[in-house]
C-alpha cells in the first residue's frame, strides 16, 4: 500500500489526477471495513495525499473532512505537523480564515525545529493567510522566504505553488498593497536562526535581510569546495561579474563564514554603505549570522551529547543502542514484530538478546499478553517433555495434577527459549511439531492442544556448528531460523557504552539511594578502553558493584573499579590510562597503538558520531582524541564568544574603496 501510495504522489506532482484516483481507491479496496486493520503510521499518509488531490480538484470541504479522519488514526508528530497544515490551508479555501489561523498558531507553537522544506510550507500557508487578513505586505514576505527556501530543498511542485501564491497577493488591487516591502522583523530574524542548519539557506536569508534593509553598496553568497574555482550563487548590487571578482579579491579570512555542506564552505561577502545607519543595521546582521552559526555548533554538540543518553522505550528501560549494528537490528526487530514468524537471536551471552526479544514482543500485537523467558540449558532431561508441553494428572507418578507446561503457560503471547543450542534431542521433534502445526502434545493426553504462542530462540553457541556436528536436528535449525539477528558483543559497539554507563548510573543510583553520582573523566576511559568479555551484563554488574560501595555525591574514580575494570590499560601505555592500571587484571591485546585507544575514547566521549555531514571525523573530535591521551580537555567557547579579527570584525573594513 504504502507503494501505490508512493506511485499516486508521483502522479499528483505531474498533474496525472485521473490516475491519482485510481493509486488511491486501489488503496482502499485493501483496507478492511470496520477498523479491522490495525492503525499503523502510513495510513494518515494515505489520507494526506487523498487531501491533496482534493485541494487540485478545488474540494477543500472534502478535503477538510479527509483530514480530520486522518488525524484521528494518531498520526506521527512529523505527520500530524503536515495534516494540520493541509487543513489550514483547506480552511483558507473555505474563507474559514478564523480557523485556519488557531491550526497556524497551534503549528506555531508545537512544531519545534522543521525541516526546512516543512518551515517553508509552513511560511506560505501563513502568507497565504496573512494576504487574506488584509496583511499583504507580511504575507509578501512569508511567501518570497518559502520561495527562497523551497528553490534549495523540497520539491518543484511545492516551490510552483509557493511562486502562484506569491504571485496571487503581487496581483492584488494597487490600493491593497504597501508602498514598499514591510521592513524586516523579529519573525525574520527567528527564520535566520532556524536556517542555520543549512549553510546555503542561512545565507540566502541574510543576503534577503541585507537587501531589506538596503544597507549594503554590494553582497555576495559564495561557496567554495576543493578543487573547485569560487562560485556565486547569490548577490545583491553587483552582476554576477562584479560579485565574482570582488568575492575572488576577498581574502579568505574576513569572509563571513556561514559554514560547511556535503564538502562545500559558505561565505558571504558584504560591500558596507557608508552611512552610520546602514554600518549599524549590517552589525545587527553579522551579530545575527554569528549567532545562528554559533547557536547551530552548540545544537550539534546538544544532540551530540543526547545521543550518548539511553534511549528508553515504553515499557523497556534497558534498551540502549547508538551503534550502526544495533540500530540495523533494532530496526528489522520493529519491522517483523507485527507478524508471528519464528526468530532467531543469536550472540555472547550478555549481549541483550532478551532485551531485543522484549522490544519484539513489545512491538508486536501480543504486548498485553505474557512474555516468558525459559532458560534450555538448566532443563532436566527426564522432566524436559512435562515442563516445555505440560501434562495431565496421572500420566507419571508425580503427576498429582494438570500442568499447562511452559509452552501453554504463554498462551497468546511470545516465549523466549534461550539457549535453544542445549535443548535435549529428544524433545526437539516435539518442538518441531509445534512450530509447524500450532499445537502441543501434554504428556498424558490422547489429543494434541491447540496453542498460540509465538516463539523466539535465542543461543550463544554457533548453533550452526551444532547442525553440521548432528548435535541439533536440521530442520528445526530451519524453521527457527527464518528471520536471524545477531547481535554484536559490547567489544565491538563501543560507541555505546558511555550511554551504558550513564543508563546503569542513573538506574542503581535510584536503587540504592545514591543519589548525585558522577564518573571521573579517568573511570570512563577505563570503562569505555575494556574489552568486557562478559558484555553489557558484566559492565552493569561492575556499575552495580561500585555503586552499592560509594556514597551519594561521589565521584567514582577508578580505584573504585574491580581489578578487570582497571586492566584496560596494558603495558607501556601512556597518559591519563595508567590510572587504570592499578591492580591486577588481564592486559588488553598489545596490537592496538595507545593512539588508536587515544582517539577511540576521545571519539566516543566527545564527538562519537563524527562529522554529521557524513565525511572524515570531525577536526573537533580529532582534538578530543589527542586531548585524552595528553591528559588534558577541549574548552569549548562561551556562547556569543567573539573571536578578535574574525571575519566578522573585517567588513566595514573589506571594501571601504568600492
Amino acid at each position: 500500500m504504502a507503494l501505490l501510495d508512493s506511485f499516486a504522489q508521483l502522479k499528483l506532482a505531474i498533474g496525472d489526477l485521473p490516475t491519482c484516483e485510481s493509486l488511491l481507491n486501489e488503496i482502499d479496496d485493501h483496507v478492511p471495513p470496520n477498523g479491522r486493520l490495525r492503525p499503523s503510521w502510513y495510513q494518515p499518509l494515505f489520507r494526506l495525499t487523498r487531501a491533496r488531490l482534493l485541494l487540485k480538484r478545488t474540494q477543500p470541504e472534502h478535503a477538510v473532512r479527509v483530514l480530520n479522519d486522518a488525524m484521528a488514526l494518531g498520526a506521527r508528530h512529523s505527520d500530524s505537523v503536515r495534516l494540520r497544515l493541509l487543513k489550514a490551508d483547506a480552511l483558507i479555501g473555505l474563507n474559514r480564515l478564523d480557523e485556519s489561523a488557531a491550526i497556524m498558531d497551534e503549528i506555531t507553537a508545537s512544531s519545534g525545529s522543521c525541516p526546512p522544506s516543512v518551515s517553508a510550507e509552513i511560511d506560505r500557508v501563513k502568507g497565504e493567510l496573512l494576504a487574506r487578513l488584509g496583511e499583504p505586505a507580511d504575507g509578501q514576505r512569508h511567501l518570497q522566504r518559502a520561495v527562497r527556501v523551497l528553490s534549495v530543498v523540497g520539491s518543484a511542485s511545492a516551490r510552483e505553488q509557493a511562486e502562484a501564491a506569491l504571485a496571487r497577493v503581487g496581483s492584488l488591487p494597487p490600493e491593497t498593497l504597501p508602498v514598499r516591502s514591510a521592513r524586516p522583523g523579529v519573525v525574520d530574524a527567528a527564520a535566520v536562526l532556524d536556517l542555520a542548519p543549512n549553510p546555503e539557506l542561512l545565507g540566502r536569508e541574510a543576503l534577503a535581510l541585507i537587501t531589506d534593509l538596503e544597507c549594503a553598496q554590494g553582497a555576495a553568497l559564495v561557496v567554495t569546495s576543493s578543487g573547485l574555482p569560487l562560485e556565486v550563487i547569490a548577490q545583491h548590487g553587483w552582476s554576477a561579474a562584479q560579485a565574482r571578482g570582488i568575492a575572488r579579491a576577498t581574502e579568505p579570512d574576513r569572509r563571513l563564514a556561514l559554514g560547511k555542506l556535503r564538502g562545500r564552505r559558505f561565505y558571504l561577502t558584504v560591500a558596507p554603505r557608508p552611512d552610520i545607519a546602514s554600518r549599524d543595521a549590517l552589525s545587527g546582521i553579522r551579530a545575527l549570522v554569528e549567532t545562528a552559526v554559533a547557536l547551530e555548533g552548540y545544537r550539534r554538540e546538544e544532540r551530540r551529547q543526547a545521543s550518548l543518553m539511553p534511549f528508553e522505550p515504553a515499557g523497556e528501560p534497558d534498551l540502549v543502542f547508538l551503534s550502526d549494528e544495533m540500530v540495523k537490528v533494532v530496526a528489522v526487530a520493529r519491522r517483523i514484530a507485527a507478524g508471528n514468524l519464528p526468530v532467531l537471536i543469536t550472540g555472547e551471552t550478555g549481549t541483550g538478546k532478551e532485551v531485543i526479544a522484549r522490544l519484539i514482543h513489545a512491538a508486536s500485537d501480543r504486548a498485553a499478553q505474557a512474555f516468558v523467558a525459559f532458560n534450555c540449558s538448566g532443563l532436566p532431561r527426564d522432566t524436559a517433555d512435562s515442563q516445555l508441553f505440560g501434562h495431565r494428572r496421572g500420566s507419571f507418578t508425580d503427576a498429582h495434577e494438570d500442568a499447562p507446561g511452559i509452552i501453554r503457560g504463554a498462551a497468546g503471547g511470545t516465549l523466549m527459549l534461550d539457549e535453544i543450542g542445549e535443548l535435549d534431542p529428544s524433545i526437539q521433534p516435539k518442538l518441531l511439531r509445534f512450530l509447524d502445526s500450532g499445537e502441543v502434545q501434554p504428556v498424558g493426553e490422547r489429543r494434541p492442544v491447540p496453542t498460540d504462542v509465538r516463539i523466539i530462540a535465542a543461543t550463544n553457541v554457533a548453533i550452526d556448528t551444532l547442525v553440521r556436528d548432528g548435535r541439533f536436528r536440521e530442520d528445526l535449525f530451519y524453521r527457527l531460523n527464518v528471520v536471524r539477528l545477531r547481535i554484536p558483543p559490547l567489544r565491538d559497539r563501543r560507541e555505546e557504552i558511555p550511554p551504558l554507563m550513564r543508563h546503569f548510573l542513573r538506574r542503581y543510583g535510584r536503587e540504592m539511594n545514591r543519589g548525585g553520582l558522577e564518573l571521573s573523566r579517568d573511570t570512563q576511559t577505563c570503562l569505555l578502553l575494556y574489552d568486557w568479555p562478559g558484555n553489557v551484563r558484566q559492565l552493569a554488574n561492575e556499575i552495580r558493584s561500585f555503586v552499592a560501595m560509594a556514597e551519594p555525591d561521589d565521584t567514582i574514580t577508578p580505584y573504585q573499579l574491580s581489578p578487570e575494570g582497571r586492566a584496560a590499560s596494558g603495558p607501556g601505555r601512556s597518559g591519563r590510562r595508567e590510572a587504570c592500571a592499578e591492580g591486577p587484571g588481564r592486559a588488553r591485546a598489545p596490537d592496538r597503538p595507545a593512539a588508536v585507544d587515544g582517539r577511540l575514547a576521545g571519539g566516543a566521549l566527545d564527538d562519537p558520531l563524527g562529522d554529521p555531514e557524513g565525511g572524515r571525523p570531525c577536526e573537533h573530535g580529532d582534538k578530543a582524541a589527542r586531548s585524552v591521551a595528553e591528559g588534558a580537555l577541549p574548552e569549548a567557547a562561551p556562547p556569543g564568544h567573539r573571536r578578535r579579527g574574525s571575519p566578522l570584525d573585517s567588513w566595514n573594513s573589506v571594501h571601504r574603496d568600492n
